[in-house]
């Protein structure tokens, strides 16, 4: 692969982009400024009160308006980050919270590709995240991932790349439990859906905990109070999703490593 790669993270709450050799260049609330008559993309970043700009909110779900957003931003992210400087296409990976429909996917795809990426692979954020945490997909151990954002949290069980069970938690749905308690018992929950043997093996490797982890600041304590599991915390757990998404391909196994992407 050539050309140098970006990790792309879009949701609710942030837009994040990572750039191979440079770091996190750009860390924006997930509001796409649109010019409400044309529909030009003016910008990321806080919701606008001029009227003349549509403010729209990235990752709250697959509408066909929404996947037009997104094809835009993709293309603004490889516009002002690429350009015409490199003479290699870039490689892009884009994190998404929810799992994207397959016909969503490849019109995404398709978008960076023709703004100017060589390749382009889409990736949920649990995954990204035990990426950019450092795990090895093709080890067969099963491991336990919670990605923190503003709005909540995912929960996975990978087994290498596949994921084996999975939910969302949305903060402030349940009435009567304090947040940490519901986190805690969706993990349960997660672990009680597997196999006898693969919740023994979940549960002896804990999980990882990674995402927007500042929001609550002492979550790791309290979860590790509340399920009695070990905790991870990487080192620098804000940007795992998105070095995660643009480190795929490296992480992958060496079979599945040369497949070809979209």
């Amino acid at each position: 692969m050539l050309g140098r790669r970006l990790g792309l993270q879009v949701s609710p709450d942030r837009v994040r982009v990572w750039l191979e050799g440079t770091g996190l260049v750009l860390d924006q609330p997930g509001v796409a400024l649109l010019e409400r008559r044309t529909g030009v993309l003016l910008g990321l970043g806080e919701e606008s009160a001029e009227g003349s700009v549509e403010a729209q909110i990235l990752g709250g779900g697959w509408t066909q308006p929404e996947l037009s957003t997104l094809s835009l931003v993709v293309e603004h992210v490889l516009d002002r980050f690429v350009g015409l400087r490199w003479p290699f296409r870039p490689a892009l990976g884009i994190c998404l919270q929810g799992q994207l429909p397959a016909a969503a996917a490849v019109r995404v795809s398709g978008a960076a590709v023709a703004a100017g990426a060589g390749q382009c692979w889409l990736v949920d954020c649990p995954l990204a995240a035990a990426i950019g945490v450092g795990l090895q997909l093709g080890r067969g151990d099963l491991e336990t991932v919670i990605h923190v954002h503003g709005r909540g949290a995912e929960v996975a069980v990978l087994d290498g790349a596949a994921q084996l069970g999975a939910a969302v938690w949305r903060a402030g749905k349940q009435v009567g439990k304090s947040p940490t308690r519901q986190l805690a018992t969706m993990l349960h929950e997660v672990h009680s859906d597997l196999t006898d043997r693969q919740t023994q093996q979940a549960r002896q490797r804990g999980f990882h905990l990674a995402g927007d982890l500042w929001r609550w600041p002492h979550l790791a304590v309290e979860l590790s109070g509340w399920t009695a599991l070990p905790v991870r915390v990487p080192p620098e757990p804000l940007t795992c999703a998105v070095r995660g998404a643009a480190g795929l391909p490296d992480a992958l196994p060496p079979l599945m490593r040369s497949r070809s992407f979209i």
